[in-house]
C-alpha cells in the first residue's frame, strides 16, 4: 500500500473539471490561482510508470480546457514542464505497450541449480491510498522494488537482526512480515538447495519509496528475494536473477503456497503493469482469470493490446523453474574465485600470510618432520623422505642399485640394498646403503649416512685376499655387496648390519657382520657358493634372533641354508678341499643343511648347475619360510623360460612341514609326465618322502637327522 499523489492528482482533476463545466466562469476564476498551482506540481511529483494512458490524456485535456478558458494561467512557469511530462509519458506508454514479446526460453529445468543473485531487485506492484481518505477506494497501483541484503551475524545466539527502511510500521508488523518471508526462505532453501545453516543473520529491507505500507501481497515477493539472496550468501558458482519485466504479487501461508490477494487490488496492479515495462505478472493460482480478465478490459478502454503475460503459481518453486521468470547464468570460474577472495579479503591476507611464514620457514628449515622414514630410488638416486613423504635428501648410488632393488622387490627377498636404522640412539633413523663408486675405480660399498651430512660416516670395501686349489699364492678378490639387513640381533643396545656379497660369477660369497656405528667388522663367514638372501629371525622360539643365510653350496651343486648365533658369525661352509680356501677354517653354523632337486628339477640336471634357495621369510605363525628354485630352463610347450619354485615351510627343528610348487611347476611336471620324462607326478606324497632327503651338518659328517647345534653364551656388549 502507497500513499497516492495520483489519488490527489484525480480529486485537484476532478475539481477543476467540474469549475470548467460552469459557463460563468466565475467559480474557476476564484479557485484556479490556488489549485491550479498544485495541480502543476502534483503533474511534476508523480511517479507515472504503471499509470493508465487514459489518465493522463485526461489530465492534458484539462490542462487544454484551463488554457482555453483562463489563457493567463498558462503563463505560469511550471506549466509548460507539465505538459511535456504529459505529452512524454503519453508517447512512453503507447511505445511500450507496442513492444513485441521478448524471446525467452520456456524450458523448465529438472533442479534447482546453486546460484548467486546477480541482480538484487525484485519488482512489486502496489496499491496506493489516499491517506486522508480511508474509506475512499483505490484507484491506482504503481510498481515499486524491494531491495534485501544480508550478512552473518557475530553473535552466536539470539533472534536474527531485521532492518526495514520504512516510515510507517505499526505495531512491528512489517517486520514480523519479513521475519515470517525469512523463515519460509529459509526452509527452502534447505528444500531445494541442500543447505542448512542457523547462523544468526543481518537482513536489510528496502523500498524505494520508503512511505510504502507492506501489505500481505508482498509476501511471495520478498520471501524470493530473501531466497535468492540467501543462495548469494553462500557464495555459489552460479548466478541467478529474476528477469527484467517480471512482477510478483500474492501473499505466503505458513506452508510457503502462494495465497489469494484482494480481488480489486489486483485489477490494480494488472492495470499498472499493463501500462508499464513489464512483461509478466506472478499472481496467486485461481486469479488468474480476474487477471486476465482486467487485462481485457484495459487493452478494450486505453485502445492498447501490452504483452503482459498472467501466470499463475501456487509455490515459489515455480517461479524458480520456469525460465521465462529467472536466469540461471554460471560466473566464469576465474571471476568467481577472484569474487571470492576479494569478499574474504582479510581472512586471505590472515591465511596468505600464516603461509608466506611456513613456506620460508620450510625453505629455510626444510621439512618440519625431519626423521627419515621412507626409500625411493629414482634413477641413479637414493631418495629418503620422512613419514609423510617429504623428502629430506638424496644420495648417489648408481643405476646398477637401483636395478638391484628392483630384483629384490621382483623376487621377494628379505635382505634389501638400503635400510633406515637409528644407529645412535638420538631418535633419528640413519641410511645404511650399498653404493656403487666411481670416483677412485668402480666399487660397490656399504655405506651409513646421516641426514645432516652429505658424505658417508664410514664406508666399507670388501676386499678378500684368498688362495684355492693347488695355488700358493694368494690373490685379491673384491667382492660385491649384494643386500643387507639391519637388526639388534644380539641384543646389546646397538644395531648391526648384516651384508652377504659375491664375486661377479657369485662364487664365492662372503656373509659380513658389521657395527653399524663405525662399520667395524664383527664377524666374518665364507659361503662356497652363492648367496642370495639374508634373514634376521628367531626360528626357535628361545627370545633369541637368529642370522640366516641361503644360496647354493657349489661343492655339492645343491641349494645351502646355513643358521648362525648373532656372535658366532665365522669360518666357512661344508664343502668339498677344490673348493675352500686355504685362510678359513671350519664354520660356526648352528645348522647347515643341503637341499636335493626334486624329481621334476633333476629331468635339467644335465642343463643347470643346480638348484638354489632364493629367498628367506616368516609365516604368521613364526615359522621359517624358504623358497627354493628348483630349475630355470626354456619350456618348448609352453614357448617361455620356466621358473619351478618351491616354498617350504620348516619347523623350529628346521624340518620340512609343508612343501608347496609355484604353478610354472605344476604345469612343467604335468608335460614332462606326458612326454615321459617324469615316471610319477610329484604330489604330496612324493613330497613326503622328497624332505627326507634333506642333509643336516654336524660339523664333521651329513646326516639326515635335523641338528640344531645350541648357541654359545652371551658376550658382554660391547
Amino acid at each position: 500500500m502507497l500513499a497516492s499523489r495520483r489519488g490527489r492528482l484525480l480529486q485537484l482533476a476532478e475539481f477543476l473539471e467540474l469549475l470548467c463545466a460552469d459557463e460563468q466562469r466565475a467559480s474557476l476564476r476564484a479557485y484556479a490561482p490556488e489549485l491550479v498551482p498544485s495541480l502543476l506540481r502534483d503533474i511534476l511529483a508523480v511517479h507515472f510508470p504503471g499509470t493508465p494512458r487514459s489518465f493522463v490524456l485526461r489530465i492534458h485535456r484539462l490542462l487544454d480546457q484551463l488554457q482555453t478558458r483562463l489563457p493567463a494561467i498558462a503563463e505560469q512557469s511550471e506549466w509548460s514542464a507539465a505538459e511535456t511530462v504529459l505529452v512524454k509519458e503519453e508517447a512512453r506508454v503507447a511505445e511500450l505497450v507496442r513492444q513485441p514479446e521478448p524471446d525467452i526460453p520456456r524450458v523448465m529445468p529438472d533442479r534447482l541449480a546453486a546460484s548467486t543473485l546477480a541482480e538484487r531487485r525484485v519488482t512489486i506492484p502496489v496499491v496506493e491510498r489516499e491517506m486522508l481518505l480511508r474509506g475512499h477506494p483505490p484507484s491506482f497501483a504503481a510498481l515499486r522494488t524491494i531491495h534485501v541484503e544480508m550478512n552473518f551475524s557475530s553473535r552466536e545466539q539470539g533472534e536474527d537482526e531485521i532492518l526495514v527502511d520504512q516510515v510507517y510500521d505499526v505495531d512491528g508488523a512489517q517486520h514480523r512480515q519479513v521475519r515470517v518471508a525469512l523463515s519460509i526462505a529459509r526452509r527452502f532453501l534447505k528444500l531445494y538447495a541442500g543447505i542448512e545453516d542457523n547462523r544468526i543473520l543481518i537482513l536489510h529491507c528496502s523500498f524505494d519509496e520508503p512511505n510504502i505500507i507492506v501489505g500481505e501481497s508482498l509476501g511471495a515477493a520478498l520471501t524470493f528475494a530473501i531466497f535468492v539472496e540467501l543462495i548469494r550468501l553462500y557464495e555459489l558458482r552460479d548466478a541467478m536473477s529474476l528477469r527484467p519485466g517480471v512482477a510478483i504479487t500474492g501473499t505466503l501461508d505458513a506452508e510457503g503456497k502462494v495465497a489469494a490477494v484482494d480481488d480489486h487490488g489486483l485489477r490494480l496492479k494488472v492495470q499498472a503493469c499493463a501500462a508499464s515495462w513489464m512483461r509478466f505478472l506472478i499472481v496467486p493460482r485461481g486469479q488468474e482469470g480476474i487477471a486476465r480478465e482486467a487485462l481485457e478490459e484495459f487493452r478494450v478502454t486505453e485502445q492498447l493490446h501490452p504483452p503482459l503475460e498472467i501466470v499463475g503459481v501456487v509455490t515459489l518453486e515455480e517461479i524458480l523453474f520456469d525460465r521465462r521468470l529467472t536466469t540461471v547464468q554460471r560466473t566464469a570460474l576465474p571471476r568467481y574465485l577472484a569474487g571470492r577472495i576479494w569478499r574474504h579479503r582479510r581472512s586471505m591476507v590472515i591465511v596468505g600470510s600464516i603461509l608466506v611464514t611456513a613456506i620460508i620457514i620450510r625453505l629455510w628449515y626444510g621439512p618440519f618432520d625431519k626423521n627419515p622414514a621412507l626409500i625411493e630410488f629414482r634413477q641413479e638416486s637414493l631418495v629418503i623422505q620422512n613419514s609423510d613423504g617429504q623428502v629430506l635428501f638424496q644420495t648417489i648410488v648408481g643405476r646398477e642399485m637401483s636395478l638391484a632393488n628392483d630384483e629384490v622387490i621382483m623376487e621377494g627377498r628379505n635382505a634389501q640394498v638400503a635400510a633406515l636404522a637409528d644407529v645412535d640412539a638420538d631418535g633419528m633413523n640413519e641410511l645404511l646403503y650399498i653404493r656403487k663408486h666411481r670416483v677412485d675405480g668402480e666399487w660397490t660399498e656399504v655405506c651409513l649416512r646421516s641426514r645432516e651430512r652429505a658424505e658417508p660416516i664410514w664406508t666399507r670395501r670388501l676386499v678378500r685376499s684368498m688362495t684355492f686349489g693347488s695355488a700358493e699364492e694368494q690373490t685379491e678378490y673384491r667382492f660385491i655387496p649384494r643386500g643387507l639387513v639391519v637388526d639388534d640381533a644380539d641384543n646389546d643396545g646397538s644395531p648391526e648390519v648384516y651384508v652377504y656379497a659375491t664375486l661377479h660369477n657369485f662364487y664365492p660369497s662372503i656373509l659380513l657382520a658389521l657395527n653399524a656405528s663405525d662399520g667395524r667388522e664383527i664377524g666374518e663367514y665364507v659361503h662356497l657358493g652363492r648367496l642370495t638372501d639374508i634373514a634376521v629371525l628367531d626360528i626357535d622360539n628361545d627370545a633369541g634372533k637368529e642370522v640366516i643365510a641361503c644360496g647354493i653350496n657349489n661343492a655339492f651343486r645343491s641349494a645351502g641354508l646355513a643358521v648362525f648365533s648373532p656372535t658366532e658369525i665365522h669360518g666357512m661352509s661344508p664343502g668339498t678341499e677344490e673348493f675352500r680356501p686355504k685362510e678359513y677354517e671350519a664354520g660356526a653354523e648352528r645348522a647347515y643343511l643341503l637341499i636335493p632337486r626334486s624329481l621334476t628339477g633333476s629331468v635339467f640336471r644335465a642343463q643347470t648347475f643346480g638348484n638354489m634357495a632364493t629367498r628367506l621369510g616368516d609365516t604368521r605363525t613364526g615359522s621359517l619360510e624358504v623358497g627354493v628354485k628348483d630349475f630355470d630352463e626354456y619350456v618348448s610347450e609352453l614357448g617361455e623360460r620356466v621358473q619351478g619354485l618351491l616354498t617350504m615351510t620348516m619347523r623350529s627343528d628346521l624340518t620340512v612341514k609343508r612343501v608347496q610348487v609355484s604353478e610354472p611347476y605344476a604345469i612343467t611336471a604335468e608335460i614332462l609326465l606326458r612326454k615321459g620324462r617324469l615316471d610319477v607326478l610329484p604330489d604330496e606324497e612324493y613330497f613326503r618322502e622328497y624332505v627326507r632327503g634333506i642333509r643336516y651338518w654336524d660339523g664333521k659328517n651329513w646326516t639326515e637327522k635335523p641338528t640344531l647345534r645350541k648357541p654359545s653364551p652371551p658376550v658382554a656388549p660391547r
